[in-house]
């Protein structure tokens, strides 16, 4: 009965870790050596109970045989795995691989021969099997297999620090202890003292490995399947507490309830329990969780919660105290910060941002850097260190993980982890969280000192822009002043200038008529001279008042309806002659209907006709200038059109300036304020001027005004009927 109950113990234990730690993560070499290990004892502890109860006695030579068999493969699986964890990958070279598995096959064919035992002695109840030649082979692949396997876990222990230290040490202790006693018992006992007592007690014999491999599960985050563990647990005890409670309900419904309602009874006592079975569920979850794995929490809500956090908000303070106060309650942190490293000019200094230290952790750039270095991946583990002055300094800070917060191999800082409040170590599920979240912390930390800085930035931009725009203010009132004193100037300086040429035009034009006598010819075209220098500096002055009138908003504008075809007409017949001695012809088309009148200053647009036809004469040598006419009713346009120099490209955008003079007119006489002051003229008279040129083949200027009343319309409907 006692060894039945010590199968039952190991089968389950055993197949349970299998399942257990396969289903935590299959692609793991070390997980799979774990499996079949764990088999292996199975496959073992099986056929141990069936050598000691063998279906008949016949039968028991065979099983002792296979016995051997199953402990050659349990061998091979201790090897296998000693050469393996804590890795991932198995790196066991294919030739190595080959090499053990021919031998281990020859030890298993060897233990199912008469080579192996090749009979039974039968001493009252004792029965003792004779060994033959074939032990030998068993000592290579089995003794041999299992003694290379402890002897390579031992150097890894030697070799390994910190946390894996810790796992290889009991792993070490459990299947060390559990080979001690096998030897002993199936094998020593056996072979030296020649009885078989200890047979009964194999699958006892395994316990040792199994303990000593829980605690390392659940202390040292071996394989990290506490969680698993937890629930399997939680999920056994719920289905057997429900199971006993529906039995026991059962049980006593015949005592308390008659017969005729023991069956209504039944179905209400299984519907209360299908209604208990989840929350009586969660209880017991919370209950084994509380002992397997402290503080169980969704890796993905965490990560989306800091997510969260980190899109959010781009202040250094709200941010690191809400990432602070996340992890610390989420994965029941007794202490956290963050220790940044922040530029002021060519220096670096240290900002300490903490949650539960105290006092507040005093480390210097140095250390910062030291830390970042050692770090393997992208954290440092208290645990996983060897001893030495980085270990000490995590000590001294109270530090069981250090995070460096790196963006590009530039080194923002550190995220700092005290212990755990529970005492436990940090699990592999909350490292694994730590390394995702650790480059989109490093980026919100990188993007908030930028923002600082930025910040920093525009307060001392914002103080020098109002410095300057103070500075700004004053000079702008002193310009204002000085522009008003020159506008004053240029206006009393050309209003002074109007009379003493006006008086030498008058006296010129006596001289030339006779009234001091007569002139020679000579001195007539020396005075011919004289007086049409005298005319363009006239013109100039006349100019410079209207700039200083425009400039000074003082320029006088009387709008009236005014027939403009009579005013051009006029002006036509005053500039003829100019444009004859040139061989030029003037053509004006008028609109159909006569009496078109604008609103418009009838001098100023005298102003306009003769300063664009003058400009069009003196800027052709040949052809024909023409003045017409177009209107929408509302506004009239007058086009000028030659076939003169025409205007650059380059230089239209200029043509409106005041003193603007173009290179191919340069050789003509002009002081290039004539289309200035034309353009303030016809906008201070509410209407447009522009011109469209192509250089060398002539220049149309156009001018719209509005039309005097809503009659023009339809005068303009009548006139173009008519047509």
């Amino acid at each position: 009965m006692v060894e039945l109950l010590a199968l039952i113990f190991v089968l389950v234990v055993s197949s349970s870790l299998a399942l257990f730690i396969y289903l935590n993560n299959p692609k793991s070499a070390t997980n799979r050596m774990f499996v079949f290990f764990s088999v292996s004892i199975v496959f073992w502890a099986i056929i141990m109970y069936l050598s000691i109860h063998p279906f008949s006695f016949n039968q028991t030579l065979f099983f002792i045989r296979l016995s051997m068999l199953a402990a050659i493969v349990m061998s091979t699986a201790v090897l296998y795995l000693s050469y393996t964890i804590p890795n991932d990958t198995f790196k066991l070279k294919t030739k190595y691989i080959v090499l053990t598995l021919i031998i281990a096959t020859i030890g298993c064919i060897t233990a199912m021969s008469p080579y192996m035992f090749t009979s039974l002695t039968i001493d009252g109840n004792n029965i003792e099997p004779n060994a033959g030649p074939g032990m030998i082979m068993f000592m290579v692949s089995g003794l041999g297999y299992s003694i290379s396997g402890l002897i390579i876990l031992a150097l890894k222990f030697h070799h390994s620090h910190g946390l894996v230290r810790n796992q290889l040490l009991f792993v070490l202790i459990g299947i060390g202890l559990m080979h001690i006693l096998l030897i002993y018992g199936n094998f020593i006992d056996v072979l030296i003292f020649k009885t078989s007592r200890l047979i009964s007690f194999g699958p006892v014999f395994t316990t040792p490995f199994l303990i000593f491999t829980a605690y390392a599960i659940l202390k040292h985050r071996l394989l990290d399947i506490r969680f698993l563990v937890a629930r399997a647990v939680a999920y056994t005890l719920v289905t057997f507490l429900a199971a006993g409670l529906f039995a026991y309900a059962l049980f006593l419904i015949p005592t308390f309830i008659p017969s005729q309602y023991e069956t209504p009874a039944s179905m209400l006592v299984a519907l209360i329990l299908a209604f208990c079975f989840t929350p009586l569920k969660r209880l017991i979850q919370k209950l084994t969780e509380g002992i397997f794995h402290k503080g169980a929490y969704s890796s993905d809500q965490l990560l989306n919660d800091l997510g969260s956090i980190t899109s959010s908000t781009l202040a250094m303070d709200k941010l690191t105290r809400k990432v602070l106060k996340k992890l610390a309650r989420t994965m029941h942190i007794s202490r956290a910060g963050f220790i940044l490293l922040t530029t002021h000019g060519e220096h670096k200094t240290v900002t300490t941002i903490a949650n539960g230290f105290d006092p507040t952790p005093n480390i210097t750039t140095h250390q910062i850097k030291q830390l970042a270095t050692k770090a393997t991946g992208d954290l440092l583990v208290f645990e996983e260190m060897e001893q030495g002055p980085t270990k000490q300094l995590l000590r001294d800070q109270h530090f069981s993980v250090v995070m460096p917060l790196e963006v590009k191999d530039t080194l923002h800082g550190l995220l700092v982890l005290g212990e755990k409040s529970s005492g436990d170590i940090y699990t592999n599920q909350d490292l694994n969280v730590l390394d995702i979240f650790a480059p989109a912390i490093s980026v919100a930390i990188q993007n908030s000192l930028a923002f600082q800085k930025i910040s920093r930035f525009n307060i001392t931009l914002r103080k020098r822009v109002n410095e300057a725009t103070s500075e700004l203010i004053k000079a702008n009132r002193h310009l204002k002043h000085l522009d008003k004193l020159k506008d004053e100037f240029v206006f009393i300086a050309t209003h002074e200038l109007k009379t003493p040429v006006t008086v030498m035009k008058g006296y010129m034009s006596m001289i030339r008529d006779g009234s001091y006598g007569e002139v020679p010819q000579k001195v007539q075209e020396a005075l011919t001279e004289i007086d049409q220098a005298n005319q363009q500096l006239v013109q100039l002055v006349n100019d410079l008042l209207e700039i200083a009138r425009a400039e000074t908003k003082t320029i006088q504008i009387n709008t009236t309806p005014t027939p403009i075809y009579e005013i051009i007409k006029t002006n036509l017949d005053n500039l003829k002659a100019l444009a004859e001695q040139k061989h030029l012809k003037l053509v004006y088309k008028t609109l159909p209907h006569q009496q078109v009148t604008v609103m418009a200053d009838p001098d100023r647009i005298k102003e306009i006709i003769n300063n664009l036809v003058s400009n069009a004469i003196k800027y052709s040598q040949s052809g024909t200038i023409t003045i017409s006419h177009e209107s929408n009713g509302k506004e009239l346009t007058t086009h000028v059109t030659d076939q003169g120099y025409g205007i650059s490209d380059k230089n239209q955008s200029k043509v409106f300036s005041r003193f603007f003079r173009a290179e191919e007119t340069a050789s003509q006489p002009g002081t290039g304020l004539g289309l200035f002051i034309v353009k303030q003229i016809v906008e201070k008279m509410g209407g447009k001027i522009w011109f469209k040129s192509k250089l060398g083949e002539g220049t149309t200027f156009s001018f719209s005004l509005p039309l005097d009343g809503d009659h023009q319309m339809a005068d303009f409907k009548k006139a173009y009927t008519k047509r």
